[in-house]
């Protein structure tokens, strides 16, 4: 984010604590100091005898701007006017934007063990620079979570609202979840009950047009994890995986497999051949997003982007760094 200081702080000496705490961030590479008015800042007082490492950070903020008119995509999009009073979503008093700005975003998914190492590996592998140099800041501004399950996302969401309003301060929560959809276009009850708690309270939300996370592994990837050291049924299950067609493969139970009947729609596998009914039946485990660590040669952007299909991946990425 890009933070800006209002006449309003600068001269007020109870507010420079504030002010101070808030620069701390920027100091850490979360956000920007938007100087507007040079001459503002320096007449108000509050660089009077600052600690040396302010009025560089000051310089520097002048010297740069925080902030490219051709800029398109995030980080440091929006902008946070800290004033003595708010009138506008976008103003905020110098405690709460303290609050506000030293929080991190938090992108909330349904497992922290699948689900947040997928997204790592988009952010190494389709974030650009300033969103991958960003990250890289200790701690950094962006904090992954898992709900525990798709079942305890709106507890968890509900939490966040709760938190947020009782601090004073806007939301910092972005919201990631599978569709469960056993077929295109299809977003099974849980997944609805986020999107509509969402959009009750305005939180940014991507429903995956796939099934789940694990449908968008590369193909490339899972070839490599079968060769040379995978058994000839591992092969030949990720060979059957691969001549599905493109609503199969995005609506696979890649975990369960097609074992369980009740788990996916009979009549989208109902055209493939016995014998790879036979291979894909019993999935390929709880734990296939490890196949991402496991073979990190393979993951590439462009083979992402081509299990994607649609552009679905790089929206996830916008998504999260506008809001950062």
């Amino acid at each position: 984010m890009r933070v800006s200081f209002d006449a309003s702080v600068l001269g007020d000496e109870t507010s420079h604590g504030e002010l101070d705490r808030i620069l701390y961030t920027v100091e850490d590479g979360w956000h920007l100091w938007q100087v507007d008015d040079p001459e503002l800042v320096e007449s108000g007082g509050w660089l009077e005898g600052a600690r040396a490492s302010l009025r560089e950070l000051f310089e520097r903020a002048v010297r740069s701007g925080a902030y490219r008119s051709d800029r398109q995509r995030g980080p440091h999009l929006e902008v946070v006017v800290v004033t003595r009073e708010p009138a506008v979503d976008t103003e905020l008093a110098p405690g709460a934007a303290r609050r506000y700005l030293s929080r991190p975003l938090e992108v909330l998914v349904e497992n922290q063990f699948t689900d947040a190492a997928f997204v790592e590996v988009i952010i190494e592998h389709l974030g650009w620079d300033a969103l991958r140099d960003l990250l890289q800041c200790a701690p950094p501004p962006l904090a992954i979570r898992g709900a525990g399950g798709a079942g305890e996302m709106p507890k968890h969401i509900s939490q966040c609202v709760q938190a947020a309003a009782a601090d004073k301060i806007p939301l910092r929560l972005v919201v990631l979840a599978d569709s469960d959809g056993h077929m295109s276009g299809e977003i099974r009850e849980k997944a609805t009950r986020v999107r509509d708690l969402c959009q009750e309270h305005d939180v940014p939300c991507h429903v995956l047009r796939k099934r789940e996370i694990e449908n968008y592994i590369p193909d490339d990837v899972l070839v490599a994890w079968s060769r040379p050291r995978g058994s000839s049924e591992r092969r030949a299950r990720v060979e059957a995986l691969r001549r599905l067609d493109r609503q199969q493969r995005d609506h696979y139970p890649m975990k369960k497999g097609l074992r369980n009947k009740a788990g996916h729609s009979a009549e989208l596998f109902s055209t493939i051949s016995a014998e790879d009914r036979a291979a894909l039946d019993q999935g390929f485990g709880s734990d296939v997003i490890a196949v991402l660590s496991k073979e990190p040669q393979a993951v590439t952007a462009d083979g992402l982007r081509q299990r994607d299909g649609c552009g679905e991946l790089d929206a996830i990425l916008r998504m999260i760094a506008e809001r950062l």
